[in-house]
């Protein structure tokens, strides 16, 4: 009754695939419920928890931060090699992938780095929309509560020019962007 005919269930996180297992059984039941499906995933996890959610699975939502594996590591943790091949295994399974980018200031915010995310993205026939995500500060305050440091710069912002720059590289390659 809270879905109506065209209701859904998203799994999202932190990183929702560390429990790949609970996540594959729910999945397969909300199918058998008939509704839609989602997994809003970072793709760092192993390729079993796609492997055991792909058949019950509708759409990915798929973060892509930057295609610079140094950068990335430098900024996240870990380099990015797994995100990217699992993304590239994920596209030969016949999903469909939305990829979501978070805009970050002094991070990816730079031609280079969108233009090399837009590069991949226009050769996975799957992939069927885009969604660039300017950087906000949401999380800042939760990162005080919690004793630790909010490493960026709060008070800086993607700019109206620089969002219309990163997305005609993306509509130049004819990637929709929503």
């Amino acid at each position: 009754m809270f879905y109506g005919d065209n209701g859904g269930i998203t799994f999202s996180g932190g990183e929702c695939l560390t429990q790949y297992e609970f996540v594959a059984d729910v999945l397969e039941s909300s199918k058998k419920l008939g509704l839609h499906t989602a997994i809003d995933t970072s793709g760092c996890a192993p390729w079993v928890a796609f492997e055991k959610t792909i058949p019950y699975c509708d759409i990915y939502l798929y973060d892509i931060k930057c295609m610079d594996s140094k950068l990335h590591k430098e900024y996240t943790g870990v380099d990015n090699k797994l995100i990217l091949d699992n993304l590239k295994k994920l596209a030969t399974c016949g999903k469909e992938i939305w990829i979501r980018i978070p805009l970050i200031p002094d991070f990816n915010n730079n031609v280079s780095e969108i233009t090399a995310i837009a590069d991949l993205v226009s050769t996975i026939s799957s992939i069927s929309q885009v969604t660039l995500m300017p950087y906000h500060t949401l999380g800042a305050s939760k990162y005080k509560t919690l004793g630790l440091t909010y490493t960026f710069d709060a008070s800086k912002k993607i700019t109206d020019k620089e969002l219309e720059t990163y997305k005609k590289i993306f509509t130049k390659r004819k990637i929709h962007l929503i």
